[in-house]
């Protein structure tokens, strides 16, 4: 599907293409999967409101591991895609945004806008949704063939876990300097990580954990001490500003998304967008430890 310039803000069916882009202009780097789903949730939330229709833009490289979707489109426009990130206030991001569907014209956009919590109607950082944000969100985020390949295999050969049971996902969120540098290994944070994890686990024998991270060095450490814990060694990479992005990397990120929106609860030591993202579009527990 491919309309020009004038074409796409001409369209009495007004449309908002929301478009993962892999270079910015206004930040030095685009945002990561989980803040692009934030503003997802926002354009959904603004369209629907607005009487707009919308799609996403299937350029990026996760697109190509997710299902086709009516709403994910190759929307080739000749006309700019309008960024409104930081360093604008996020205050100041939504209130652009809502300027951009008063004009009553289709565009292009890429946010990460914060959105109003659909229970409280506070502006949150990521906060709850409807029930029809988060249908809409689970059938556009459908693994492809080789991503449930490779989930199903972990479960049957690495953690000998039927995916139907309980179990529980630690997400240790370490961040980027770990994630860009995977030798990076921190004897303070090993330590304190391993006292909290035992801490969850204690006394809870009978429930399966998975450990998922973006520091391989970090969490490599941790399964050596807490042999219990189900854990694979895989590529990681920024979706965002993909730093030293290689296909097994960008897979692998997906598998892991995919894995964590399987559980019954995700436990993470330090808050973060990736598992709190999946906690809400998959309406599953969310446990500080």
């Amino acid at each position: 599907m491919s309309y020009e310039k004038k074409d796409l803000s001409l369209r009495t069916n007004r449309i908002c293409v929301h478009k993962y882009l892999s270079k910015c202009t206004t930040n030095p780097q685009p945002p990561g999967f989980a803040d692009f789903l934030r503003g997802t949730i926002t354009l959904y939330n603004l369209s629907k409101q607005y009487n707009y229709t919308l799609y996403l833009d299937n350029s990026h490289i996760i697109f190509k591991y997710l299902k086709p979707n009516v709403h994910i489109i190759n929307e080739d426009v000749l006309c700019d895609t309008v960024e409104l990130l930081p360093p604008l206030s996020y205050d100041n991001i939504y209130q652009k945004l809502r300027g951009k569907f008063t004009e009553e014209l289709s565009f292009s956009i890429l946010t990460n806008s914060f959105y109003e919590d659909s229970i409280t109607g506070q502006f949150n950082n990521f906060g709850n949704i409807t029930d029809d944000c988060r249908i809409y969100l689970k059938n556009l985020i459908q693994p492809n063939e080789e991503i449930v390949n490779k989930v199903n295999y972990l479960f049957e050969n690495i953690y000998n876990i039927n995916q139907d049971e309980y179990f529980e996902t630690i997400h240790l969120r370490c961040g980027d300097l770990f994630l860009h540098n995977n030798d990076i290994f921190d004897i303070t944070k090993f330590n304190m990580y391993c006292n909290k994890i035992k801490n969850l686990m204690r006394n809870r024998n009978d429930i399966k954990y998975i450990l998922l991270s973006d520091s391989s060095e970090m969490a490599k450490q941790i399964k050596q001490y807490i042999p219990e814990l189900g854990y694979w060694e895989n590529a990681k990479v920024h979706l965002g500003d993909l730093i030293n992005c290689t296909t097994d990397a960008v897979i692998d990120t997906l598998v892991d998304f995919f894995i964590m929106s399987k559980c019954k609860q995700i436990n993470v030591l330090h808050d973060s967008g990736f598992s709190k993202v999946i906690s809400i579009i998959g309406n599953i527990t969310y446990n500080i430890i």
